[in-house]
């Protein structure tokens, strides 16, 4: 597997911050979420060279992903930019967010047709039937992971499609998030990603922007040890926390 961070952990950074703080923590993947400092945006003129030039020629860092709202997607049909943007830089559509599974399926198939590369992001305590209805209609998925008391049950329900129809993990907390403790189910699954032999993103991400001044600093962008260093050995293994309601989030913005 590879370990990443997602562009939400630093969502005023550029993309020449994001790479940087990936190497001072040895993650050697980066999504990209629409909307957030790096200036990698769906129409804007260039923004492939600038990633070509930006990211290091020894591939120690790639972009893995490119996470849109569906509401930002259906508001920009036929949404050719977007679509240009993923074929061009190589990497998956992750669609997440939208009110009903059924709109979520829909624009994901219909973005599938289009040659992109998709994936369908499944969270919450829905994850595991709205994912077995994807894979029915041959979907590939992403899983958006929080602790909770759930989060074993799903992985027993969802266990056997790691790194076949199920290839991409972003885990809500983690880096400064993390406590001392394994718990609410994310060592189980690390464990299983593991004997998997899981060979697609793991990717961090902040479980809300209350953490936001603790994640930069840990990246080294804001206090902390600067640029030069590499700063404590935390774990990267993400720990017990409380899960946050995705509502909370949305009112902390």
């Amino acid at each position: 597997m590879r370990l990443g961070l997602s562009s939400a952990s630093l969502p005023n950074a550029s993309l020449s911050e994001l790479v940087a703080a990936c190497g001072r923590r040895g993650l050697a993947a980066l999504e990209l979420r629409q909307g957030d400092g790096h200036e990698v945006t769906p129409g804007i003129e260039a923004p492939v060279q600038r990633v070509e030039t930006v990211l290091p020629s020894d591939g120690s860092v790639e972009l893995v992903g490119y996470r849109c709202p569906l509401g930002s997607i259906l508001q920009g049909e036929p949404g050719e930019d977007l679509v240009a943007l993923v074929r061009t830089l190589g990497i998956p559509l992750l669609i997440e967010g939208g009110e009903t599974l059924e709109v979520r399926l829909e624009t994901a198939q219909r973005f599938t047709r289009t040659g992109a590369e998709v994936r369908l992001v499944v969270s919450g305590p829905e994850a595991a039937e709205g994912a077995e209805i994807a894979l029915e209609q041959g979907l590939t998925l992403a899983w958006d992971v929080a602790p909770s008391d759930e989060l074993e049950r799903d992985l027993d329900r969802l266990g056997e499609h790691l790194g076949t129809s199920l290839r991409y993990i972003r885990i809500r907390g983690g880096g400064p998030e993390t406590t001392d403790e394994a718990g609410g189910g994310i060592g189980s699954l690390m464990g299983r990603l593991a004997l998997a032999g899981f060979r697609g993103p793991v990717v961090l991400s902040p479980s809300s922007r209350r953490f936001r001044v603790i994640w930069e600093a840990w990246l080294g962008r804001r206090g902390g040890w600067g640029c030069g260093g590499a700063g404590p050995k935390e774990k990267l293994t993400i720990l017990e926390q409380d899960a946050v309601n995705p509502e909370e989030e949305k009112t902390s913005t």
